[in-house]
């Protein structure tokens, strides 16, 4: 039954005609990753490179809030995106599981110098 719920999740994320409905998968896929089985967190990673400014951040948001550790580098990437919102949560994620040298991509973005 899992299994089923979240193969219907994955297929609403792909539909780009409704953001709602797809907000709605990324939080479901992520409460069936917190529950079951953290895999269910790997559809969200390409969602970090979506077109749509708000399922990046949306993505980001449950990735930190369930603390999946396999998006580092997708994060770090993301804090050069245009959206301030989608910076927010990017760093927000990346605060929340920072096991990927983030701090230094930290330093570097919002211009610290180390040392």
């Amino acid at each position: 039954m899992v299994k089923k719920g979240a193969a219907i999740f994955e297929e609403v994320i792909q539909d780009k005609s409704n953001q709602l409905a797809r907000v709605h998968a990324i939080v479901g896929l992520s409460q069936l990753a917190r529950m079951d089985d953290m895999s269910f967190a790997d559809a969200l990673v390409p969602l970090l490179k979506d077109s749509d400014a708000e399922i990046k951040a949306q993505a980001a948001k449950w990735i930190g809030d369930i603390k999946y550790g396999k998006a580092g580098s997708e994060l770090i990437a993301g804090l050069k995106d245009q959206n301030p919102r989608v910076r927010f949560f990017f760093s927000r994620s990346l605060g929340k599981d920072c096991e990927c040298g983030c701090y230094s991509a930290f330093d570097h973005t919002f211009g610290r110098k180390q040392g």
